[in-house]
């Protein structure tokens, strides 16, 4: 049988081993909050969600969600251009081509300018047969229209890197 004085003393042990990694936890948290890990305000994470949801579209080919999530001036048709050709052309750039395909991205922290968030990025496509991705360092634009955040400049790629 155990002795309850010793049962006390380790209980007691048990517990303040418990408080001290508590304290380790709640410090360690505060720390990343003051030191600004934690503490991004929301219309920044909004934006870098877009930009990664659009990047993520086009990653997968899917050209129905990447047009959703392009500003409607993105989306007009220039000068000479039939607005039919212009959501062809933007429909080819989120689904690539067959070879080289889209493969990943990389996206870096942002800059903010009023209602607008620039990402660099870096989009990898691969082309059967290569024994490397082709790589495009730019940026993609995401600015707040109303109420939602929006693709307004698309990044520099092999279909548009003229």
């Amino acid at each position: 049988m155990t002795d309850p004085v010793f049962m006390r003393i380790r209980l007691n042990i048990v517990g303040q081993q418990c408080n001290v990694m508590r304290a380790l936890v709640l410090a360690t948290v505060l720390s990343l909050v003051t030191s600004g890990v934690a503490a991004t305000h929301t219309p920044y994470v909004e934006a870098l969600t877009v930009a990664q949801a659009f990047l993520n579209a086009r990653a997968h080919r899917d050209a129905d969600a990447g047009l959703q999530l392009m500003s409607p001036d993105l989306r007009r048709p220039s000068r000479g251009q039939s607005a039919k050709d212009q959501e062809s052309w933007l429909r080819l750039y989120i689904q690539g081509l067959s070879n080289p395909h889209h493969m990943t991205f990389e996206i870096g922290r942002g800059t903010e300018a009023q209602n607008r968030v620039t990402f660099p990025v870096t989009l990898y496509e691969f082309a059967e047969g290569e024994g490397s991705a082709l790589s495009y360092s730019s940026s993609i634009e995401v600015s707040l229209e109303g109420q939602s955040w929006r693709v307004t400049k698309l990044p520099k790629s092999s279909d548009n890197e003229g």
